[in-house]
């Protein structure tokens, strides 16, 4: 929730939209463990997405890095409920992104119990991640909702190989508008809120019209 804080405070955007802020599995506030299964997250997210939608229309999802994939899974498994996205840092391409050795020692075993539930659970689904992807394979034509894409040019965390992969693969979408800044800094959501809060208000004016 952090990294969003701006955005939540943010006049304009709370000139449009009722905005939520979501922690997945073993993440901020929730009880329980990190969850691996991608679709098996996006199903414990799913019924809020639902009620939201009922509710608040267009329904538009922005998520970063590891939290695309769910993004993504959502309109793959649950058609007709977002209407667009905004992916920041997008994780989209098995193994397009950096595995640090430590990732095994703090996602099971004795130095994990030493480190927070934020880092374990983290670790727990970088393992898996790209399994996960690997699943989603088959599944991308379905995504057919405008696409904003966000990233450093340079991304050290998550490659900017990855927005090859989205040309590549998102073949269904309306528009596909892929924007990189300089640099190599992967969380930009507070660097570059100003331009990011921008595309969201474009992508609202564009799906809110439709």
């Amino acid at each position: 929730m952090t990294i969003y804080k701006d955005y939540f405070t943010d006049e304009e955007l709370l000139k449009r939209f009722t905005m939520y802020a979501v922690d997945r599995a073993g993440f901020g506030v929730t009880g329980g463990n990190a969850e691996p299964c991608i679709s098996k997250q996006t199903a414990m997210i799913y019924s809020l997405a639902e009620r939201i939608h009922r509710v608040h229309q267009p329904l538009i999802i922005m998520a970063g890095s590891y939290g695309v994939s769910i993004a993504c899974r959502m309109i793959m498994d649950y058609p007709n409920i977002v209407r667009g996205l905004v992916l920041v840092a997008p994780s989209l391409g098995p193994g397009l992104e950096k595995m640090y050795w430590v990732t095994p020692l703090l996602a099971k075993g004795v130095v994990s119990k030493l480190v927070s539930k934020e880092y374990r659970s983290a670790s727990i689904e970088k393992l898996h991640h790209k399994k996960e992807l690997e699943k989603m394979f088959p599944l991308w034509n379905k995504i057919d909702v405008p696409v904003f894409y966000l990233q450093s040019e340079n991304d050290g965390v998550v490659y900017s190989s990855n927005a090859d992969f989205a040309k590549k693969y998102l073949v269904n979408v309306p528009l596909l508008k892929i924007h990189l800044f300089k640099g190599r800094k992967h969380d930009i959501d507070s660097k570059h809120h100003l331009a990011i809060r921008n595309k969201i208000i474009q992508l609202f004016k564009m799906v809110g019209s439709s």
